[in-house]
């Protein structure tokens, strides 16, 4: 049998990087299209969002090889649910410094008047929350699940597919429809949907990371 004992807690930092990098850039991607759009390059904020999305490729590459390779390795589930929880915690500095760019960014538009009065929408921002949880424990859970049960981490692994499905047609057929008329129609209203959108996800980070936290304490 291969002994990779001498790797230390290497694999598992890559892991959590890797993970840190694929949630970050799927949060950043909206503001890449919003950008382009209310600057007039429809075209290049959706581009500038594909090659943000190249950075979750990346992120992907890096979780789910060095992930599995902790499952196979027998990482404990307390030491998944830990560093599951302090990842998310963290993550959350950074995303917050680009909600805080976002709302200067989108300011000068309410000064303008342009979105005077409209706030941000509060249905928008219980899907973002919902949808983004789901994303989240999928990401999460399914590997838990796989460390505590290694006969079935094949099995379990992929159920992460469920979690997914869930946020992907939500995110497409709900959000991202929502936004893409807002384009269409230049409605004002976009800036205000992406806060809430934004803000939102944010918040989903906080609350899974709190509630990890606390089930491993």
């Amino acid at each position: 049998m291969l002994d990779f004992s001498y790797l230390g807690l290497a694999p598992l930092l890559l892991a959590f990087i890797g993970l840190g990098i694929i949630l970050f850039s799927e949060q950043v991607q909206i503001i890449a299209k919003y950008r382009g759009s209310v600057s007039g390059g429809v075209a290049r904020g959706y581009n500038l969002a594909m090659k943000v999305m190249v950075g979750n490729r990346v992120g992907a590459v890096l979780y789910f090889f060095f992930m599995g390779f902790n499952i196979d390795s027998g990482v404990s589930p307390e030491n998944l649910v830990l560093g599951f929880a302090i990842s998310l915690i963290f993550l959350v500095m950074p995303l917050s410094l680009v909600v805080m760019y976002h709302v200067r960014f989108s300011r000068r538009f309410y000064r303008m008047g342009v979105w005077e009065g409209r706030r941000p929408p509060i249905w928008i921002g219980v899907v973002a929350l919902i949808a983004t949880s789901f994303n989240i424990l999928g990401l999460t859970l399914p590997w838990i699940a796989g460390a505590i049960y290694p006969e079935w981490r094949l099995t379990l692994v992929n159920s992460s597919f469920i979690f997914n499905t869930i946020y992907t047609v939500t995110n497409v057929f709900y959000i991202e429809h929502k936004f893409a008329m807002l384009v269409d129609q230049g409605d004002p209203g976009i800036h205000a949907f992406v806060l809430s959108t934004v803000f939102s996800r944010v918040a989903a980070l906080l609350i899974v990371g709190v509630t990890m936290l606390v089930y491993w304490l």
